[in-house]
């Protein structure tokens, strides 16, 4: 025992003192790198030269703060270039389990990225690595950056960013004092505040941030709503102009943008102001969901105080017995309030000034296709279309019916709802226009369906300009589109309407017919053709008056029109009829229709015959009557008989 103890002795006599003395140099040495500015500076070019890269005015120490005149570092994938680099930590802190860096701060960096020597290794999913300490950044600095991509700048400059950073274990917390962003476009100042309330799926947040912009280009900026439009109302209060042409209004928005929440479920608020307009928009988001968008609000108000707003709301629905396809409600309202959308679209549209309020709600499947809708319109009095007071209500369901016998078959599957199965229910339409005056009422697309229009439009003006004329009309229409009756009685009246001038008389019509649309036979059943759509039925009655002119059509010939359908006689056939012609009540003609065809080039034919024709005096005249009638004719409308020259009959 006494022997080891002696050599242990012998062992810490020799060796303390070595050891002692490594340890007093590492010391050293490490305090030398650390405390002193020669130590720093010979730590951070022997670095740079082990990596190929140059560090140069190395001032001030690691522990007491370290400030550096340049550095760069290249590489194959990413290059390094960094000016005025300072950095300032309280190294003591790390003992409390936290890394305090007072000033991270760089008046240059420039980093070049060569993407072809990039990893393309897929990225796996992001997880936050576990931190032994808290991180905590008092300032966060850059004077300029710029970022180079395979040698092409990107057209974004970042300048004056002012931040700070804290992080732990449970949250982080970003702070952006200041950031200036710099585009041919436009010029953004902003600032915002990031909050990170846990650091794992779902990510929740809480960001607030706040920019202004300054367009470039004056008035032709893309930024600047006078370019797409130019009669847009100037406003009430006098705005800032550009300080590079003051003779030119600023082109400028101030943006606050909130959003608070997680990605499975956030709320987004943004409020902007600028070039006499305000914008109020909130939504509600679901980002992981298929369809991201539950409900959205808009506030939008114009310089000239006109507003408009606008909501919508998307809602899943439950499948009938847990299977089928998906289906989704989206219910929504749009109000404006004395919108000028003349003065906003523009040429051809006519002046429009609405104050209006329009609601819908429609069923949504597989996130796509209309299966049924009902809007409601109301047009406050106060409004103004084409230069008419306009006010009134149209109101409407719509629904995609059940296909009927012909139509499956060729039925695609439209986002909208197929017109050919439309069903329209509830239908309440009552509109004036001026001294014009449009009611629909009813219901169409179901058997025993009846929907009433009765249309009083004496001034077709009012609608849209340069439309020449009146029109008067009662139809009903009763059925589906696959099997349907329309009776209508119309008059048209030109305008500077003369009784009993051809062209400037009004036109009476009277129709009844019926018919529906689904697959049609073939024009000619001898030649093989594919199944085609188009409408068939027949034509009960057709009624037309003009300038005393009468045409009668009786004996309910039939009609076939097939769009698209080939061969000279495929696009229409009409069946046999009888056409009587009168004038003045006194019979003129009587044709006797044994068929007319005409196909998509224009070519058509027809067959008929005049059963009798008996040229008489009578006759002559009539014909000479309705000459007369064509307008520009001189003199009487009837020439007396000594003037007219004659026809003699033998015989009669």
């Amino acid at each position: 025992m006494k022997q080891r103890s002696s050599w242990l002795r012998r062992f810490v006599i020799w060796t303390g003192p070595v050891a002692g003395m490594a340890v007093l140099v590492v010391g050293g040495f490490l305090y030398w790198v650390l405390a002193t500015t020669p130590g720093a500076r010979w730590a951070l070019v022997t670095a740079g030269m082990q990596v190929g890269g140059s560090v140069s005015a190395v001032s001030g120490s690691v522990w007491h703060g370290l400030k550096v005149g340049q550095v760069s570092v290249p590489g194959d994938a990413v290059s390094v270039h960094l000016e005025g680099v300072e950095l300032a930590v309280q190294w003591p802190q790390l003992l409390q389990r936290q890394l305090h860096v007072q000033t991270v701060s760089a008046d240059v960096v420039d980093i070049a990225v060569q993407r072809a020597a990039a990893d393309d290794s897929p990225d796996s999913p992001f997880s936050m690595p576990e931190l032994p300490l808290e991180v905590r950044i008092d300032r966060f600095a850059v004077g300029t950056f710029t970022l180079t991509l395979d040698g092409q700048p990107i057209p974004l400059g970042v300048d004056n960013l002012v931040s700070s950073l804290y992080l732990d274990a449970q949250r982080g917390q970003l702070n952006v004092a200041n950031v200036d962003l710099g585009h041919a476009l436009a010029d953004v100042r902003a600032e915002a505040d990031v909050q990170l309330l846990g650091l794992a799926h779902p990510w929740p947040f809480d960001v607030q941030i706040n920019a202004g912009v300054q367009a470039h280009g004056g008035q032709e900026s893309v930024l600047c709503a006078r370019r797409y439009l130019p009669t847009l109302a100037r406003p009430a209060e006098p705005v800032e102009h550009n300080p590079n042409d003051p003779d030119a209004p600023s082109c400028s928005i101030d943006i606050d943008v909130a959003a608070q929440g997680s990605l499975e479920a956030l709320t987004l608020s943004a409020q902007a102001h600028g070039q006499g307009m305000l914008l109020d928009g909130q939504a509600a988001l679901t980002p992981l969901a298929p369809f991201p968008l539950k409900d959205a609000h808009v506030d939008l108000t114009l310089p000239d105080a006109s507003s408009l707003h606008a909501d919508v709301a998307w809602e899943p629905q439950p499948s009938p017995g847990g299977e089928g396809p998906l289906l989704d409600r989206v219910r929504g309202s749009l109000k404006m309030a004395g919108l000028n959308l003349g003065q906003l679209v523009g040429e051809p549209l006519p002046d429009a000034v609405l104050t209006s309020s329009a609601q819908f709600d429609a069923l949504i499947e597989n996130r796509h296709r209309v299966l049924s809708s009902r809007f409601e319109v109301d047009v406050a009095r106060g409004s103004v279309w084409n230069g008419q007071p306009l006010h009134g209500v149209v109101i409407a369901d719509v629904r995609a019916g059940t296909p009927g016998s012909g139509t499956s078959a060729l039925t695609p599957a439209t986002a909208l709802p197929d017109w050919r199965t439309l069903v329209v229910k509830d239908v309440d339409i009552d509109v004036e226009l001026g001294n014009n005056h449009v009611r629909a009422n009813g219901a169409f697309g179901e058997a025993g369906d009846r929907l009433a229009l009765d249309v009083a439009a004496p001034v077709l003006a009012a609608f849209w300009h340069d439309l020449p004329g009146g029109v008067h009309m009662q139809a009903q229409i009763e059925g589906a589109v696959s099997n349907h009756a329309v009776q209508l009685e119309g008059r048209y009246t030109p305008d500077n309407s003369e009784d009993g001038v051809l062209g400037r008389a009004p036109v009476i019509v009277n129709l009844d017919a019926r018919g529906g649309w689904g697959t049609v036979s073939p024009a000619n059943p001898e030649r093989a053709t594919p199944a085609m759509e188009g409408w068939a039925g027949q034509i009960n009655e057709l009624h037309a008056a003009h300038a005393g002119l009468v045409l009668q059509l009786s004996g309910a010939p039939s009609l076939r029109v097939a769009p698209g359908a080939a061969g000279a006689d495929g696009l229409w056939q009409v069946g046999a009829s009888e056409l009587a012609v009168a004038l003045d009540g006194t019979p003129v003609l009587q044709l006797v229709h044994e068929g007319s065809s005409g196909g998509m080039g224009g070519q058509w034919a027809t067959a008929g015959r005049i059963e009798r024709l008996v040229v008489s005096p009578e006759l002559i005249e009539n014909i000479q009557r309705i000459v007369a009638r064509v307008p520009g004719q001189e003199g009487e409308r009837t020439p007396p008989r000594e003037s007219r020259g004659g026809v003699k009959v033998q015989g009669a």
